[in-house]
């Protein structure tokens, strides 16, 4: 199963800038795993004891649950009150932050939350990238995923589609699924061309923002719950890209960590049907944006 760490892969060249930004983050991995992440784009490792999972899944517990039951899936940014969803960030942070202190250097957490799959045969996360978040002519940013509980093949572990990060350079845009990324069309059909990894509680994933990845159903009798956490440069801007209603126009934003306190993926969904903007953040520029090509050969060549 973990074959795939030891491939090799002819990935292509960063600007010198973007290489010098990503090696300060990553400077405290040895060796093999900086080139592991690099190449394949994500790595498994042990972060947390269980002193620290146990006393995160009180936490959780003792917060309010977005569970949704028309789906499977839902994140601590989904509770309505911005105050709540600011207390969990916090609180994962003072926990979190003194172990991936130890790992990574120079580098800011973006909203930090936990995520859940639910018992639920409804559950299916399709493969996809997540949102970009910084300028990535100029930095990169990871997504720190810890599990809290077993995450195994039959609960929806995550899966990815190695050296896919270095493959599809495109933006990231809100709201998904409806702004389409390159492999948009056949999205679905990746699902069983990714590889899956099993978790023991306190391991992690970090991995690049930009590599597919994805999540079966949650087919077994309990949640699979876990940290997610945005990870980049501390000196990196933090940006967000939003398609307009026409389909095309992408607003880009220069926003704060507040940002996604305010703005979840759903709302930005509902937004978009009503044909509103964000209002809170002023537009740094607008751009038709134009899907770039590549086929399922190309992308899993």
């Amino acid at each position: 199963l973990f074959n795939i760490f030891k491939k090799e892969t002819n990935a292509y060249k960063l600007g010198e800038k973007y290489t010098q930004n990503e090696e300060s983050i990553l400077s405290k991995l040895n060796i093999e795993q900086q080139k592991l992440l690099k190449e394949n784009g994500f790595i498994k490792f042990r972060l947390l004891d269980q002193e620290q999972v146990d006393e995160l899944l009180k936490i959780y517990y003792s917060q309010p649950n977005a569970k949704r039951e028309d789906f499977g899936f839902h994140v601590s940014l989904d509770i309505q009150q911005n105050k709540v969803i600011e207390t969990i960030a916090s609180v994962i942070t003072k926990i979190v932050q003194p172990f991936v202190d130890k790992l990574l250097d120079d580098y800011q957490f973006i909203s930090p939350r936990f995520a859940v799959k639910e018992a639920n045969h409804n559950s299916l996360v399709p493969p996809h990238q997540d949102w970009s978040f910084v300028d990535e002519t100029n930095y990169q940013s990871y997504n720190l995923w810890i599990a809290l509980t077993p995450s195994r093949l039959d609960n929806g572990t995550l899966g990815f589609l190695p050296k896919s990060h270095n493959k599809l350079k495109n933006i990231r845009a809100t709201p998904l699924p409806l702004f389409k990324v390159p492999f948009h069309d056949y999205a679905y059909d990746l699902l069983n061309e990714l590889d899956y990894f099993e978790l023991e509680p306190g391991e992690a994933f970090l991995f690049n923002s930009r590599v597919i990845h994805a999540s079966k159903p949650n087919i077994s009798s309990e949640a699979r719950i876990n940290i997610a956490i945005e990870i980049t440069n501390k000196s990196a801007q933090l940006t967000h890209y939003n398609l307009q209603s026409d389909g095309e126009t992408i607003h880009e934003y220069l926003i704060d960590h507040d940002f996604f306190s305010i703005y979840s993926n759903a709302k930005l969904t509902e937004m978009y049907k009503n044909n509103t903007s964000i209002d809170s953040y002023k537009i740094n520029r607008t751009f038709k944006y134009k899907k770039e090509n590549i086929s399922k050969k190309q992308l899993l060549s």
